[in-house]
């Protein structure tokens, strides 16, 4: 398995897997995921197994108390306190290869090395229970998840 940067032939697969991941949200357009590897350039990733993306992961500088919106282009980071965790989704035929457990791994290392304190998400479609696993818990914020789905729910880790 490698993981790797994104490249441009990768988006088609990235938009197709996207579109299996999600069922109670809209797909995001091309333009707004990519615009995340203009916030994130080492935090957007793509995982390969013989070549064929398998999964992908589109992480950015962000605020530590405050998700960043779907649907939308930003042109610059709101702030460099932690990595925001837009989305990360792993194929159902390589699943249980660690790939996700990868994808942490190397998020946290470049946190870290960054100084943030923290790599935050939403998660939604009942996620929150896989992402506990990776020691995410719960946290308040002002913002209005309702655009995430029913009983999405902002979660922090602790890189420090």
């Amino acid at each position: 398995m490698l993981i790797r940067a994104i490249r441009t032939a990768d988006w088609p697969v990235i938009l197709q897997l996207q579109q299996e991941a999600y069922h109670a949200l809209a797909p995001e357009s091309e333009a707004v995921l990519q615009s995340k590897t203009k916030l994130g350039p080492d935090t957007c990733l793509v995982a390969c197994l013989d070549d064929e993306v398998v999964g992908y992961c589109l992480a950015h500088p962000w605020l530590a108390d405050e998700p960043a919106s779907l649907y939308r282009i930003y042109p610059q980071p709101a702030g460099h306190q932690g990595l925001y965790l837009h989305d990360m989704v792993v194929s159902p035929r390589a699943q249980g290869r660690g790939i996700a457990r990868r994808f942490m791994a190397h998020l946290q290392h470049k946190a870290h090395q960054a100084g943030m304190s923290t790599v935050a998400l939403v998660a939604v479609q009942g996620a929150d229970r896989y992402w506990r696993r990776y020691q995410f818990v719960p946290r308040a914020c002002d913002k209005d998840l309702s655009a995430y789905g029913p009983n999405a729910v902002y979660m922090q880790h602790r890189t420090a």
